[in-house]
């Protein structure tokens, strides 16, 4: 990843060294290439880089106050998220993604928007793998024909 234009980019931009106060890492259209590793960002709450058409992988490692993760509209075949509790906010959507292995490590009592939909999707799945994210608001899993069977909504009178 080091030798990648995005990761050199990430480097230039927020040396390790300066990463402590940054909140927002904000790469909407930057025309980044390859893969992106972005860790050691102690306070930072939300990630913007879609729109980066030739962004292939993105992994999201040790950012215990991410909140929002937007990488819309990229060309992401690869994505690792560890070590992300805090993740209300999520939108992958357009892009290469073959598998959702990606959602295994979130915090399902706090996600509350998922947007996944027009991705590369392999193998048939039934949607019971999202059952486990209750407090979800908002789901966008249009334009992927491997997903298959229901879920069941739930609803909350107050």
């Amino acid at each position: 990843p080091k030798d990648s234009q995005a990761q050199k980019w990430l480097e230039e931009k927020f040396p390790i060294g300066e990463r402590e106060e940054v909140t927002v890492l904000f790469a909407r259209n930057m025309g980044l290439e390859g893969e992106l590793v972005v860790e050691k960002f102690p306070k930072l709450e939300k990630i913007i880089c879609d729109s980066n058409s030739k962004l292939t992988s993105i992994k999201v490692i040790g950012l215990s106050k991410l909140a929002i993760f937007n990488a819309n509209a990229c060309k992401v075949n690869k994505l690792v998220i560890s070590g992300c509790p805090e993740i209300i906010s999520l939108n992958v959507g357009n892009n290469l993604l073959s598998n959702t292995d990606f959602l295994d490590d979130l915090n399902p009592e706090k996600l509350t928007y998922l947007s996944i939909h027009s991705n590369k999707f392999e193998k048939k799945q039934n949607l019971e793998f999202l059952s486990r994210f209750g407090n979800l608001e908002e789901l966008y899993i249009n334009s992927n024909e491997k997903f298959i069977g229901s879920l069941s909504v739930r609803l909350v009178i107050f």
